[in-house]
């Protein structure tokens, strides 16, 4: 590329969504932004021409330019507005549900960089900006190997879906029509809530494996009709099924035993237990 170049990403980022890339283990000067306020031919010093940008150094460091904030207490933070140096590691840009943007050390779980403005909830459209001349395959390294997920508190369709697969469901309840999956993954500590007012169709909540071939630990709960149909279900020690109309449920991953339960909350500061998952997760998020 020749100094003053401008590429856009043609895949844009919607909310709740992030896009991952694993970095290059060598780099080369340029700096990132989500728009370009510059001419069409000619401009100058295109990466001031941004109303916020990032930039990626040729040693290996990244370092805040227009309208984004370093976090001093990330792992992966040396001085200033420099990280430490990143070749080879995992990072994401994240844009949340409320239009605030961070950058995401993904190894360490860590927000590296928060954008000071935030979006106003239309997709955006990552941008870089070469101040230098590069070659191609530098060029567009960056550009290429992204990868989209979903991340945030909501549901989405399934990835493997045949319609809308990824697609955040934007309603209060889910439709029935289909699979849908968590975008926010859960910690040890950390439960879902919801409220069961489904009589007629049945339903099925669980962890899947990555290939949505099996459900892990042979686990899930049945829904249908008034109950939970534990009789039904596997991998849980209570085959009893429980009246669930018109009530407040929680999946809870406990932080001390590891293992997913089912608790009835519909009474405000008071858990009865449903039912204890057989076999323990194993400690990572699901």
């Amino acid at each position: 590329t020749e100094t003053g170049t401008v590429m856009r990403h043609g895949t844009g980022l919607h909310l709740g969504e992030k896009m991952v890339i694993t970095t290059p283990d060598t780099w080369k000067q340029h700096f990132f932004g989500f728009d370009y306020t510059g001419a069409a031919l000619g401009q100058a010093n295109v990466p001031n021409n941004t109303t916020s940008a990032f930039r990626c150094n040729a040693n290996e460091k990244m370092a805040g330019h227009i309208g984004w904030t370093i976090n001093t207490d990330a792992t992966r933070y040396d001085s200033g507005t420099d990280t430490e140096v990143m070749g080879g590691a995992k990072i994401s840009i994240r844009y949340h549900l409320d239009n605030s943007v961070d950058i995401f050390d993904e190894d360490n779980e860590d927000i590296l960089f928060t954008k000071d403005a935030d979006m106003d909830g239309s997709v955006l459209y990552l941008h870089t900006f070469f101040s230098t001349a590069i070659n191609a395959a530098d060029a567009t390294v960056w550009l290429r190997n992204w990868e989209f997920e979903r991340f945030a508190a909501a549901w989405y369709g399934h990835p493997e879906k045949k319609y809308k697969p990824n697609v955040r469901y934007p309603g209060a309840t889910l439709d029935g029509d289909g699979r849908y999956i968590r975008g926010e993954k859960m910690y040890p500590g950390q439960e879902v809530q919801w409220s069961y007012d489904q009589d007629v169709n049945y339903t099925y909540i669980g962890v899947r494996s990555s290939d949505d071939n099996i459900w892990t630990n042979n686990k899930n709960v049945k829904l249908g009709g008034t109950q939970f149909l534990l009789s039904d279900s596997t991998g849980w020690d209570s085959t009893t099924d429980y009246t669930a109309t018109n009530k407040i449920f929680a999946i809870r991953y406990d932080a001390i035993d590891y293992k997913l339960k089912l608790y009835n909350v519909t009474v405000a500061g008071v858990e009865t237990l449903v039912t204890t998952a057989l076999v323990a997760e194993d400690v990572n998020s699901i």
